[in-house]
């Protein structure tokens, strides 16, 4: 069965630049964020609690074991809403003595 993501979602996404695609996204989460409801719809529709993702690594308890890692969100803009994404730990940001210009383009 072909979902909304498969047939509509991808398909427009892979046609544009991967990092306008990446930048865009994290700029439209910190947004949704932001406006008053957006989070709390995002919470209910994507969130799961079942009792069989639930885990705990290092004394730390998870509610799932998909997670988001560290890069998506470098400088954690869109930490309000990445929360009601569903995801069991969310990495964001990074921590350096200096900073980079990062890999030559294309990145993604």
């Amino acid at each position: 069965m072909a979902s909304l993501y498969t047939t509509v979602v991808r398909p427009v996404l892979f046609r544009f630049n991967p990092e306008l695609v990446h930048n865009g996204t994290v700029e439209m989460c910190r947004l949704g964020g932001y406006i008053p409801g957006v989070a709390g719809v995002a919470r209910a529709c994507l969130q799961s609690n079942h009792a069989a993702l639930e885990g705990e690594i290092a004394g730390l308890q998870f509610s799932n074991p998909i997670g988001l890692a560290a890069g998506w969100d470098k400088s954690g803009r869109a930490l309000s809403m990445l929360d009601a994404l569903g995801f069991g730990f969310v990495e964001i940001g990074s921590v350096s003595a200096r900073s980079s210009q990062g890999n030559p383009r294309p990145r993604l």
